[in-house]
């Protein structure tokens, strides 16, 4: 793949992501570090149009995140639950916890690579199907690139989530959030 078909696909911050090809290339290592998705997660992999991987890191982060809200609910609106045995909630909690950051740290480390993989299978596929040229880059562009949209749904989702999780807490959560802030 030559290198202004990487640029173009990438797009923004091309020179970073060749840089960081290439050193994979030459010392034959997946693991390269990525504050960026470390510390944004699925919003990364949506911002850089990479669908499944964002889709799965998701899921991932929202089921290991369960028994938190969970624990968050039974805390201040201890009725919701009913009769429901939450012995094991602490214990949960804590295990979710412990692996959203050991997932957080498996994207940090690998999401670079598996963006080089997506971004090869896509440039490898529009080279079979656009002959070298305008319409190719133009191509490359369309398909490569950034979504800020889709990457901002992903936040307004995670929002529409936390708010939901804040109203099955009740007012008590609510008037506590309000106490430690300071209004």
């Amino acid at each position: 793949i030559k290198a202004r078909d990487w640029a173009s696909y990438v797009g923004p911050s091309s020179i970073y992501y060749m840089m960081q090809f290439f050193r994979m290339q030459e010392t034959r290592r997946k693991a390269v570090i990525s504050f960026s998705a470390f510390f944004l997660g699925p919003f990364y992999f949506f911002y850089r149009k990479m669908w499944k991987q964002g889709l799965l890191a998701t899921l991932v982060m929202v089921v290991l995140s369960i028994p938190g809200f969970m624990s968050i609910i039974a805390t201040f609106n201890p009725t919701f639950f009913g009769s429901l045995p939450l012995g094991w909630l602490p214990a949960a909690y804590t295990i979710g916890e412990i692996g959203i950051w050991a997932f957080k740290v498996i994207l940090g480390m690998f999401a670079v690579s598996w963006y080089h993989d997506s971004s090869k299978a896509q440039i490898e596929e529009i080279y079979m199907a656009c002959p070298e040229g305008d319409g190719r880059t133009e191509l490359l562009v369309q398909r490569g690139g950034t979504n800020l949209l889709a990457a901002l749904l992903y936040f307004g989702i995670v929002l529409l989530l936390s708010s939901l999780v804040i109203n099955l807490a009740g007012p008590g959560f609510v008037q506590y959030a309000m106490s430690i802030s300071g209004y």
